[in-house]
């Protein structure tokens, strides 16, 4: 107990080897009211500093779990891609398979055409091998098939009709 609080109580004062009175310094006391302001202020400095980090805290966390779902939309987003991608490289793949195919067809082509030139080149005698297949003049007539008529049976003359067939027998005139 306080030693002016148990004089207030009492009414005797308390000695100290029976000829000091106990009692209490002013200026210490002021400065441990100074120091309890002080102690009080940092309090209320920590308790707003607490309050605003938890406020912060509570907003971060609010952004983790927003992120956190923004995070697995985008891993999915990422597999979808990389699927995508998978298909369009199989299908790539395929491509480049029915390219060397073909590539593969026209050599065989241009191997068989070449073939096939050297094949006609050595049966067309030496005088025909100008302009092979196609001469801007054509041919002389060599004579061995006889020249078209023109056929006038349909134009209606008497003398350029067929006559009818009466039979095998003898003719009757």
């Amino acid at each position: 107990m306080r030693p002016r609080r148990y004089y207030q109580r009492t009414g005797k004062k308390i000695t100290i080897n029976g000829s000091d009175i106990a009692g209490y310094d002013k200026s210490k006391l002021d400065n441990f009211r100074v120091e309890f302001n002080k102690s009080e202020f940092n309090l209320a400095t920590y308790k707003r500093g607490l309050a605003y980090v938890e406020e912060q805290l509570v907003f971060y966390k609010k952004d983790e779990v927003m992120f956190c779902d923004q995070i697995v939309v985008l891993k999915r987003d990422a597999l979808f891609k990389d699927s995508e991608i998978n298909a369009l490289n199989i299908q790539i793949e395929k491509l480049k398979k029915e390219k060397e195919s073909n590539q593969i067809k026209i050599d065989n082509f241009e191997n068989a055409s070449k073939s096939l030139d050297k094949l006609t080149g050595s049966q067309i005698s030496d005088n025909n091998r100008n302009g092979v297949g196609y001469n801007v003049v054509p041919p002389p007539h060599t004579g061995f098939f006889a020249p078209q008529t023109i056929d006038l049976s349909n134009s209606g003359l008497k003398e350029f009709q067929q006559p009818e067939f009466e039979g095998y027998g003898l003719k009757g005139k």
